[in-house]
């Protein structure tokens, strides 16, 4: 949505670079018809140095002098096949995170937190990783608890090979004097050839006593000239308290993915050909149906009936 807006900047970068280590100063100078503040002003102070198997980076990103985050890294390889990675970061509520930059890997909900990880290559197949997160919020919300504050714990199995990927994660989220979340995702994937690929996810969220879940599927082809392509995808949700993110096969031009809630199931198909080098069109369907309702719509949109069709295309001209 930002593209809809004029923006006007301009940006100096320095940098000097050694063999173990760097150092950086970058700033912005910019006006946006987002912001009543004219000339604002970001900067970035960062320095990296590494020693043998670990490796230090620190970002000190300033908004005109008021608003800052930090952000500091510490890697360390325990072996070949093993990583341990630390990390602090804080950052004023009332900064946000308008331009790339080192710290904006985190989103803006929680400015405060300590954040490690562990991962290791148990065969050239089977992978682990574990991850623990604390949190604080620095901005005060108008609800319990105002300023949220709480852990999150995320691991994972991987295995993977040139055929197949298989995937299991399980992330615990508890926020003081709030809900307790419990997430669980397992994922499969198989490439059939070269021209087929299939994958399915199941994912199932446990808050406030209640159990959110969908199925989904995905299938995938493509011609051996790459120039024709079919995506198809269908998915089960069954939702009561907590959203679930789906996201079918890519379609350029159309930005299908949606948050579902309630009971149903939503169907996509796509099919993609390129005419000749510089030219490609497009066609696909999106079908959502819900079992829990008979009124559905999205703002001024209100549909009678519990399904809704959208078709969409595209023609595609690059030089």
């Amino acid at each position: 949505n930002r593209k809809n807006f004029e923006e006007n900047l301009i940006g100096v970068h320095v940098a000097r670079l050694y063999r173990q280590s760097t150092f950086s100063w970058a700033g912005i100078i910019y006006n946006s018809v987002l912001y009543d503040v004219k000339n604002r002003f970001l900067q970035s102070f960062f320095a990296s140095k590494t020693y043998y198997n670990i490796k230090y980076s620190g970002e000190l990103a300033m908004q005109d002098i008021n608003n800052w985050a930090i952000l500091q890294k510490l890697n360390i390889s325990v072996s070949d096949n093993s990583l341990f990675t630390l990390q602090y970061r804080s950052r004023k509520d009332s900064l946000f995170n308008e331009y790339k930059s080192d710290y904006s890997s985190f989103n803006n909900g929680y400015e405060n937190g300590v954040y490690c990880a562990f991962q290791h290559n148990i065969n050239e197949k089977w992978l682990f990783r574990i991850v623990f997160d604390h949190f604080e919020s620095n901005s005060v919300r108008s609800t319990e608890p105002y300023k949220p504050k709480g852990r999150k714990v995320l691991s994972q199995i991987l295995r993977q090979s040139e055929q197949r990927e298989f995937t299991i994660q399980y992330q615990y989220k508890n926020i003081e004097n709030a809900e307790q979340i419990n997430k669980l995702r397992l994922f499969y994937q198989k490439k059939l050839s070269n021209q087929i690929r299939w994958n399915t996810k199941l994912n199932l969220i446990k808050e406030w006593g209640d159990i959110n879940s969908s199925l989904e599927s995905n299938f995938y082809w493509r011609s051996l000239n790459e120039n024709n392509k079919v995506n198809f995808s269908f998915c089960l949700f069954n939702t009561k308290t907590e959203s679930i993110y789906w996201q079918p096969p890519y379609f350029y031009g159309n930005f299908n993915s949606k948050f579902l809630f309630g009971k149903g199931n939503v169907t996509s198909l796509s099919l993609q050909k390129k005419i000749v080098q510089s030219l490609k069109t497009g066609i696909q369907i999106n079908q959502i149906i819900y079992h829990d309702r008979e009124l559905i719509g999205s703002g001024n949109d209100m549909i009678i009936g519990n399904s809704k069709l959208d078709i969409s295309a595209y023609l595609k001209w690059k030089n």
